[in-house]
């Protein structure tokens, strides 16, 4: 009889899911007192003062969160450059400056209020992600032209390895690795800490697949 120990390996590339990602809490834009008063379904978003003053309530929400926020924009029917930046832009550039581990997604923004979001964060070469009215995801702001057919196949999938979007896109491992590490740093893409021993880091896209990782305020 043989005896011994048996030591299981797995291929690098396997999928395996994240068992923890990060819970966003909901914001309804608004529901915040500091909005004022306003008629429903008619909000506006107008000067940096007003900006300003959001985005420091936002702030103890994010505090406070498990994993983040998502900002809901339903109701809000314009936001200017100034507000935008306030609100939007800043907040994404503290979470990614100064506070590892959670994260900013919008959702439920009309056609006006999206495009000066999305200016506003091209302007200041910053990221983030917006959930579209179908429940897919896409990216407001900076996306460099090499991630984007990375970013595309870990909206589908939900999430992924270098290996296995390598494979599903016919490129090199070498040529997605960097891609995955920068979506994650932007804050678009959350990796799995730490790896699982003889794994490949796992990406998954911020808020999850359809949504699944949001919960509404308590």
């Amino acid at each position: 009889m043989i005896r011994g120990t048996f030591v299981l390996f797995r291929p690098q590339n396997i999928l395996e899911k994240p068992m923890e990602p990060p819970i966003l809490t909901r914001i309804r834009i608004t529901d915040m007192p500091e909005i004022g008063a306003h008629d429903l379904g008619q909000c506006v978003l107008v000067t940096r003062d007003l900006g300003k003053t959001v985005r420091s309530a936002l702030e103890k929400h994010l505090a406070r969160s498990h994993g983040g926020l998502c900002l809901d924009f339903s109701g809000v029917v314009v936001i200017d450059f100034g507000c935008a930046e306030e609100i939007v832009c800043k907040l994404v550039s503290k979470v990614i400056a100064d506070v590892p581990g959670k994260y900013i997604v919008l959702e439920h923004l009309e056609v006006g209020p999206k495009e000066n979001i999305r200016e506003v964060m091209e302007g200041q070469r910053l990221s983030v992600l917006y959930r579209t009215p179908e429940g897919g995801w896409e990216c407001l702001g900076l996306m460099q032209k090499s991630w984007i057919p990375v970013f595309e196949r870990v909206v589908a999938n939900g999430y992924g390895d270098a290996g296995t979007i390598a494979g599903q896109l016919a490129i090199p491992v070498t040529r997605v690795t960097p891609s995955l590490r920068r979506l994650s740093v932007v804050r678009l893409l959350w990796q799995q800490e730490p790896p699982t021993s003889g794994l490949q880091p796992l990406y998954e896209l911020v808020g999850g697949k359809d949504g699944k990782h949001i919960r509404d305020l308590a």
